[in-house]
């Protein structure tokens, strides 16, 4: 086993009181040991819940503690990690989350096969688990040929699912502050500027899938989030062909759109759908989408949901 490149593991971490632990515990039983683990705390605004992190951080003496001076969100918080790291390679697990075992283990070996083909992100697949981290799914999504076309259509893969070089964010540079969608931000910035990617075909990460706090319950947020994606994966169509790009814009504006109906903004909802039918021309999906506009909007947000990971509980997504 390789154990020649320090492995940076970022744990952004704000008011999870009930889950941080289970995710710093999953990142100590790691097989490969040539690792430092960062924790960023975000809980300016939460003196009682930073006292727990400080507290829980403690029992672990091989996790370093960055807490933030103000509370900075997601993005930036990652931010604050990336700027500490000193590894070669950086990993990073939401503080709801947790890794298998071999996780790391088995990316760096990947990683060192491929080190010399300008790598710019390794991911592994990941299981999807209820509030108690019972695996009841995968998600399994091979890249393609055209990995930057495919993660345009439907983000690729998550933050926790990622191991990125990271020389990468000096190209790049890293997460931009958003609501929403800074995962897919930076996943486009690394593919939109010809950086290859690595996929190790096993599910290494644990994604817990509940009704608690996560970004991906709101709404509004989502709706901001997706316009900033479309901003900024307009600047990569170039390296599209023309049909290329009209498939990812209507993409794009089709999560829009179901995040619109789902709150009830007809309107709103109805302007994207005629934008969708200019570029794809197609009767019967714009009475599927008419429907779900009209009469159900709790069909659009299940529809939303499939679109991430499927709308069944017991599945496996493979693309």
């Amino acid at each position: 086993m390789s154990k020649d490149i320090l492995v940076s593991i970022v744990v952004p971490t704000y008011n999870r009181t009930n889950f941080l632990e289970e995710a710093i515990i999953s990142v100590m039983n790691q097989t490969y040991k040539d690792i430092e683990v960062i924790i960023v705390d975000d809980n300016a605004n939460k003196p009682d819940v930073r006292e727990y992190v400080k507290a829980t951080v403690s029992n672990y003496p091989a996790c370093r503690l960055v807490q933030n001076q103000m509370n900075l969100g997601g993005a930036l918080t990652r931010n604050e990690g990336i700027k500490q790291s000193k590894g070669e390679l950086i990993s990073f697990l939401d503080d709801d989350d947790t890794y298998e075992p071999t996780r790391i283990e088995k990316v760096v070996e990947e990683y060192k096969r491929h080190k010399s083909n300008n790598i710019g992100v390794i991911y592994t697949y990941c299981y999807r688990c209820d509030e108690g981290m019972n695996k009841v799914g995968e998600y399994r999504r091979k890249p393609t040929s055209n990995p930057l076309f495919q993660h345009m259509c439907n983000c690729l893969c998550a933050t926790s699912q990622w191991t990125i070089p990271k020389r990468v964010f000096e190209k790049v540079g890293m997460f931009e502050q958003s609501p929403s969608k800074q995962d897919s931000i930076l996943l486009l910035k690394i593919l939109g500027n010809g950086y290859k990617v690595l996929c190790v075909e096993e599910p290494l990460s644990n994604f817990r899938s509940y009704d608690g706090e996560r970004i991906s319950r709101n709404y509004l947020n989502h709706i901001k989030g997706e316009q900033n994606l479309l901003e900024w994966q307009r600047k990569y169509y170039k390296a599209l062909s023309l049909e290329e790009q009209d498939v990812a814009e209507s993409c794009t504006l089709r999560r829009l759109m179901y995040n619109q109906a789902s709150m009830r903004c007809i309107g709103e909802s109805f302007k994207l759908l005629w934008a969708i039918f200019k570029k794809e021309k197609k009767i019967y999906r714009m009475a599927i989408d008419i429907f779900i506009i009209l009469l159900s909007p709790q069909l659009s947000k299940k529809l939303y949901s499939y679109a991430k990971f499927g709308h069944t509980k017991k599945y496996t997504i493979v693309s």
